[in-house]
């Protein structure tokens, strides 16, 4: 089934981003990222506001991931510019993500 998501314009952009690569954490494929000062500064804003929101990973018009973000918090904590997204991946898709990042 294919999934459609109705997205707001960008709040980061790959200048943002320091450094990403996938990784395997505990048998599932993520990509671990690293923001820049900036970066995390328009990150901690952006996801204050979407705290308990679905936001959209896009990269070349393809949402590659719609994470949850901290579902498991009771309330918003800063990043510290740094964070993963996934879980769902294969190995091919997060080195795809990570290398598009």
């Amino acid at each position: 089934m294919l999934e459609r998501y109705v997205v707001g314009p960008a709040q980061l952009t790959d200048s943002s981003i320091k450094s990403a690569k996938a990784e395997d954490n505990s048998g599932q494929w993520v990509v671990a990222y690293q923001l820049t000062t900036s970066g995390n500064e328009l990150w901690n804003t952006f996801v204050r506001r979407q705290f308990h929101q679905f936001i959209a990973i896009v990269a070349d018009g393809h949402a590659y991931s719609v994470p949850l973000i901290e579902p498991y918090q009771s309330s918003f904590t800063s990043f510290a510019g740094k964070g993963e997204i996934g879980r769902n991946f294969t190995e091919t898709q997060a080195r795809d993500l990570a290398a598009l990042m």
